[in-house]
């Protein structure tokens, strides 16, 4: 299970289910650590990322892909298999059960 908390944006909180029952419960994960593609830009440890930055982040990618005259990561293609994931989501928590995507 990951879980990702808006008012908590450099956390997930994550259960991995094939430990041993005894052992399993949720962790938090701090996703913004020294090692994240963004630190160097705005991320310092011991500070929290902000629901701006989050659209800087999307603004600089685009940006730097004209300039660097890639394409955008986003596409149709890219597009339908994040609606079969946010699909199966939706069914999986209607269902209360695992859903394969």
């Amino acid at each position: 299970m990951v879980r990702f908390n808006l008012e908590e944006m450099n956390q997930l909180e994550f259960l991995d289910a094939t430990e041993p029952p005894n052992q399993q419960g949720p962790r938090n994960l701090s996703v913004t650590g020294p090692d994240h593609p963004y630190s160097e830009n705005f991320w310092k440890p011991g500070h929290i990322i902000g629901y701006e930055h989050t659209f800087i982040a999307t603004l600089g990618d685009f940006l730097g892909s004209l300039d660097r005259k890639n394409p955008a990561h986003a596409d149709l293609d890219a597009a339908v298999e994040v609606q079969r994931v946010l699909d199966a989501a939706e069914r999986s928590s209607a269902s209360r059960s695992r859903v394969e995507v």
